[in-house]
């Protein structure tokens, strides 16, 4: 089984004037990451990612 590391495109939030925006970027960055881990981690280490990314 070959491990494909998923690409997110980087966007600086920190350098955006529109605060709306960058929270908006940020979501769909999480959803995209949450998907990712769905689709390819085990429970257990699911568990412990959506626990770091929400209290992170």
């Amino acid at each position: 089984m070959e491990y494909n590391r998923p690409h997110f495109r980087p966007t600086y939030v920190n350098f955006l004037s529109d605060s709306q925006l960058a929270n908006s970027i940020l979501t769909g960055s999480k959803e995209a990451y949450l998907v990712y881990l769905n689709s390819t981690l085990a429970s257990a280490q699911k568990s412990w990612a959506k626990f770091v990314i929400r209290d992170g």
